[in-house]
């Protein structure tokens, strides 16, 4: 019975070849089909014990999650404080640099109003000196 049955096993082998070598196209599709069973097969064992670590890893992380949402927290109220510093000392920047215009631009009235000539030869001497400052960039390009 034993010779039997390793003859038939045999003839079954050499059968098996004899159809992969007529039909090599149709045994890639077969063996691409087991193996990709083979593979999902142990893949969903894989991926049972990649969830249940990632269900560990979470409850592990989650004091650490809630750490770090409260200090974005915090880094959000910090910057917001810090935006509202600077926009108040940006104001009072403004307001700062208005007084002091206004003070030259008084100060330039009243000198026009008590030294008018002055005050012309001065505006002279500065479109002078604009001019030739002008006329000498376009002279040095040419």
């Amino acid at each position: 019975m034993g010779v039997y049955s390793t003859g038939k096993a045999l003839k079954i082998g050499a059968d098996l070849m004899e159809v992969v070598r007529e039909n090599p196209l149709l045994a890639t599709i077969v063996g691409v089909g087991v193996g990709w069973l083979i593979a999902t097969e142990t893949n969903g064992a894989r991926k049972a014990e990649i969830l249940k670590k990632k269900e560990l890893e979470a409850k592990g992380f989650r004091g650490a999650s809630r750490k770090f949402l409260d200090l974005a927290s915090s880094a959000c109220e910090q910057a917001q404080q810090i935006r509202e510093q600077a926009a108040e000392r940006a104001k009072e920047f403004g307001c700062s640099a208005q007084k002091h215009f206004q003070k030259a631009g008084e100060g330039i009235k009243q000198m026009a109003e008590e030294k008018p000539v002055t005050v012309a030869a001065a505006s002279l001497a500065l479109a002078a000196a604009l001019g030739f400052g002008i006329w000498g960039i376009v002279r040095e390009r040419d």
